[in-house]
């Protein structure tokens, strides 16, 4: 079995994932940040990562304290895309030990 931990970072990094998907295929770009131009729950964006809908909040809840995404009348906007990528994993770079 996984420590839950480990399971959520994975939730965690597939939220950004898919945010940077949705923002490269219906992103609005607005003084440095994207709107993404598509109305979106917690709950909708919980099913395209296969997450529950607590999980995605948890995830979604360190990006919108650190105002890295907004999160306003349905649509989720990327107001500093250059920080969300930096909360990609690097998969190319090997699992510490």
């Amino acid at each position: 079995t996984m420590p839950s931990e480990v399971a959520f970072t994975d939730i965690a990094s597939r939220v950004v994932h898919k945010l940077l998907d949705l923002a490269a295929v219906h992103g609005v770009e607005t003084n440095g940040s994207i709107r993404i131009a598509v109305r979106l729950s917690q709950g909708t964006l919980a099913e395209m990562v296969a997450a529950s809908r607590e999980n995605v909040n948890r995830a979604l809840a360190p990006l919108l304290s650190a105002r890295i995404v907004s999160h306003e009348g349905g649509f989720f906007t990327v107001l500093d895309p250059a920080q969300l990528r930096k909360r990609v994993p690097d998969a190319s770079r090997p699992p510490s030990r």
